[in-house]
Order: C-alpha cells, then structure tokens, then sequence
C-alpha cells in the first residue's frame, strides 16, 4: 500500500473508534428504537358464542371482541391461538408468556396467574326444557321447584354446576338428575330425543343454540328461575410470566372499554336469547 494510503487508512481508523466512544454519551440508550416486542399469545378455546375459529381462521367471539379491544386499546400487540382448555391451564401453570380469555377466578388459579379486572358477568343460569313438558312449570320456577317436578335433568359429567351442586345433593329422587358421559352439543340431541327432560343452560349460550340449531329451537323453550344465584364473572387470565405493568396497561384499557357504545352492543347481542328478548 503506498504511504499515503497508509496514513489515510490509520487516521480512518483513530476516527472510527472515537466516534464510537462517544456515540453512548451523544445518544443515551433510550434514544436507540427498542426492538419491537413480541406480540402476546391469547389464548382461547371453542366455545361459542364466547370464542370460536371462523373457517378463515379468525377468532371471533363476543369475549373475544371484547378481548381485542380491550388490547388494541391498552397498546398491547397480541395475537389470538386456539388452544384446548386443558392445554391452556397447563402453559399458564407452566409460566408461558400467555393470556387467556374469559375465565372464572378461582383460589386454586390464582396460585399461579394472574387476572384482570372483570370483563363480563354472565346472566342467571337458566334451563332448556323440552316444549311439551313445559306446562309442568310455573313461568318462573324455583330451583327446587325444578328438580322436585320428576322430570329428567341432563347434566354432562364431569361439568361443575356451582351453586346447584347443593341442590343436587338435596334431591332424594335420585332417579331425576342423570349425569351423562357426553359433551353439551350430545345433551342437546338428546334433548330432543326425550331422553331427558330438561338440561341447565346459561342464557348467553341458549340464544347461540336457538340461533344456529333450528330443531332444539322448536323442541325446547327457555325458562329462567325465580332464585338462581347471581351469573359468574368473566376475567383474562395471565401466566405470571407477563409483567405486572402490561396486567396494569390491560385494566386501565378494561375499565375504559367496558363503558363504551360498542361494549354495551356486544353485551346486547350476546344477551338475546329469542328475539331481542334478554
């Protein structure tokens, strides 16, 4: 290399290194752009009308609208991924870095999530009763008045029913609560069949099934009680590896989105169980 170049070269390299020991002082850490954060996985299961996958592979839902914009408001980016609900426990329970939508709180989860403020509270429990034998019920029956009628209760095993555990305990005539190793889509048909009588339902989830099931619509009606206890609530659930300031962000946006014309749009419309009637 001849001389010249030589010299050029060094002092090139003299003035690289200076600037570079001075670039942290003229630009502190915070002025270099953050990497931008990997977006939280949402998880949901399929259970409409809370969460389903639409065939293009959206989530939908009205929990899971809620959901959205409950995040897009916090400034939190997500992603939604279905998830059976045993699975979703268990990457919760193993401190993924996860949320999931629309579960009870519970003292055993809360050994290991977090959760967020409410985001909805689900109506009374209700009951599906088959349409002829509607008649033996007042409009409004107590739960006891239900489960002492001598008509079949289909319930699937397995399920927990809160509150009317108790009740099922107190009936003597055990012959009435049938516990059926099935799922809730096979307690419908039977239903209609007339294998049982009646099955408890929540509202929400009654006028899905009357809207998408034309034959359980005209087999059955819907009837609420008179006493049934107050309907659950409704929380996001986080694995506590999601910082506690991204939980913060979430309950800020939830108490804002709860208040909003499209929240109340969503509720409505999840609460129509026949033809606007709640």
């Amino acid at each position: 290399m001849p001389l010249g170049l030589s010299r050029v070269a060094r002092r090139s390299r003299v003035l690289w290194a200076a600037a570079a020991a001075l670039l942290p002082l003229l630009c502190p850490p915070r002025a270099f752009p953050e990497p931008p954060a990997e977006p939280l996985r949402v998880l949901y299961m399929h259970r409409p009308p809370y969460y389903e996958r639409l065939p293009d592979g959206r989530a939908a839902g009205a929990l899971v609208e809620i959901a959205r914009m409950v995040f897009v408001r916090a400034g939190v980016p997500h992603e939604f991924v279905e998830v059976p609900p045993r699975r979703i426990l268990r990457m919760v329970r193993n401190g993924q870095a996860v949320c999931s939508v629309g579960w009870f709180r519970t003292p055993e989860r809360e050994a290991f999530a977090r959760f967020s403020e409410p985001i909805y509270q689900n109506l009374p429990m209700g009951a599906l009763i088959r349409r002829e034998k509607a008649p033996l019920w007042p409009e409004r029956p107590t739960m006891r008045v239900a489960l002492e009628s001598g008509l079949v209760l289909g319930l699937v095993k397995g399920f927990r029913y809160g509150p009317w555990e108790e009740r099922f305990r107190e009936v003597r005539r055990s012959h009435t609560v049938e516990r059926i190793e099935t799922n809730q889509e096979s307690l419908f048909r039977m239903l209609c069949r007339g294998r049982v009588d009646w099955m408890l339902i929540c509202p929400e989830e009654a006028g899905y099934q009357f809207r998408v099931r034309p034959r359980l619509r005209s087999c059955s009606v819907f009837r609420r009680f008179a006493d049934a206890p107050a309907g659950n609530r409704r929380y996001l659930m986080f694995s506590r590896a999601v910082p506690q300031e991204v939980v913060e962000a979430v309950n800020a946006a939830i108490r804002e989105v709860v208040n909003s014309p499209e929240y109340r749009r969503i509720v409505r419309r999840l609460q129509d169980v026949d033809g606007g009637r709640p």
